[in-house]
């Protein structure tokens, strides 16, 4: 499943974009869930995925500037 966020660039940080619920069937460590984020070079401090209540935050961590890309 592919979903879409968009963010304006004058978006206020820090600030969630969105949140993301994953599970597994199996149990104990097999089960966990770990998310992780791919990001283009140079956007490494711009967005950022934690875990929180088994569920991944997405959140924008930086200003964007669409004419620095």
């Amino acid at each position: 499943m592919n979903s879409t966020v968009k963010v304006p660039e004058n978006s206020e940080v820090p600030r969630t974009l969105t949140t993301i619920e994953c599970t597994d069937a199996d149990e104990g460590p097999y089960g966990q869930v770990i998310y992780k984020l791919e990001t283009e070079p140079g956007d490494e401090e711009v967005f950022g995925v934690s875990t929180q209540n088994g569920r991944g935050i997405l959140r924008l961590l930086q200003p964007l500037d669409y004419d620095r890309s």
